[in-house]
């Protein structure tokens, strides 16, 4: 190499997985490198970086879009998920989980028994959406983990709609996650091979008695509400934002999940 030369270096790094997951603090740590050269040459460089909480999801750096990140929080082999999937088969409205063997009633009748079984567990809305330490040059939003949705039985609007994909996911019904300027909601799909046919789901109306009766008889009654309400609000949406497309993002959970592997349990 010629004195003065600028290179690039690509180290694999050791990283501790474990560490990594179970870090719910911003830290301020140190780097160190060390460059070798003949002889006994070598140049040292330490740098201070922070090391972000898992619960950080980044969206954007610079003119780098990152909101696929997102689809890392989704874990459908969540062992709770069993859990909540039986309860949904005790509420009645369905025998079995058979995602898209059947009609779209059928499909609808699916996540209408998760949806009375996450609102039988108490889940609550809860907004923690502050996004720290963002600059110009970054922008993240506080995320909570499945883990830590069903330890609270609180969520906002992306932990509730991250929990929701994570057990349409299980049981091979397509999600999509559904961003606009302050707020996240699902979509899902009622056609497995149509991604236009879509319901969509504001999870932060899992806590409103008022959509949901304790009448086995009135669910899929009270689920089209819900389901009233989706296809409503985001229709409104799409009108305020439409000379600005870009601010409604879809985000198909299955294309990223071909390149973003869920956030590993420990």
């Amino acid at each position: 190499n010629q004195p003065n030369q600028q290179i690039s270096i690509n180290p694999e790094i050791p990283w501790k997985y474990e560490a990594l997951t179970n870090n719910e603090l911003s830290t301020p740590i140190s780097i160190t490198y060390r460059i070798f050269g003949e002889g006994n040459q070598h140049r040292e460089v330490t740098k201070q970086i922070t090391l972000r909480s898992i619960n950080d999801c980044v969206l954007s750096y610079g003119e780098l879009n990152l909101h696929d990140l997102f689809a890392a929080y989704i874990n459908e082999e969540h062992p709770e998920i069993d859990k909540i999937l039986r309860e949904g088969i005790e509420t009645g409205i369905v025998d079995g989980w058979r995602g898209y063997q059947e009609d779209a009633e059928m499909v609808h009748r699916q996540v209408a028994a998760i949806w009375q079984a996450l609102h039988n567990r108490g889940i609550k809305y809860s907004d923690i959406s502050t996004n720290t330490e963002n600059s110009s040059n970054l922008l993240s939003q506080a995320v909570r983990t499945i883990d830590k949705s069903l330890r609270t039985n609180q969520a906002n609007c992306v932990d509730g709609t991250i929990l929701f994909a994570s057990i349409l996911r299980r049981i091979n019904i397509k999600t999509h996650l559904i961003l606009v300027p302050g707020h996240a909601y699902l979509a899902y799909q009622t056609s497995e091979k149509n991604d236009k046919q879509l319901a969509y789901l504001d999870t932060t109306l899992l806590d409103k008695r008022s959509l949901i009766s304790s009448n086995e008889k009135n669910t899929m009654t009270d689920f089209q509400q819900v389901l009233n309400r989706g296809i409503n609000d985001h229709n409104d949406r799409i009108k305020n934002f439409k000379n600005d497309k870009k601010s409604v993002l879809k985000i198909s959970v299955d294309k990223s999940r071909s390149r973003i592997k869920p956030i590993p349990m420990f």
